[in-house]
């Protein structure tokens, strides 16, 4: 089993280019909903954390890329979806 990235950033650095977009894109509407959000490695992939609790994991498959929860699937090179990040 592979070790899992050191940060964020090391997690991004080892994806496919499209992957990468895709998921840098996903990363940046989740900072601006949710402003106060940290980031960390969570179950190997980057999860964003609030007042100590992850709320939202993103990553990067063989074919797609992934926000949980809710397995929101879809393939890199298309539009990525806008997670919603704020308290209902």
């Amino acid at each position: 089993m592979r070790a899992p990235p050191p940060n964020v950033r090391a997690y991004l650095a080892a994806q496919p280019p499209t992957h990468r977009a895709a998921l840098e894109r996903v990363r940046a509407h989740v900072l601006a909903a949710a402003p106060d959000a940290t980031e960390t490695i969570s179950y190997g992939m980057p999860a964003f954390v609030r007042e100590g609790k992850a709320f939202l994991w993103i990553g990067g498959f063989r074919h797609h890329c992934s926000v949980f929860p809710g397995s929101i699937r879809f393939p890199p090179e298309k539009p990525s979806p806008r997670p919603r990040c704020g308290r209902s």
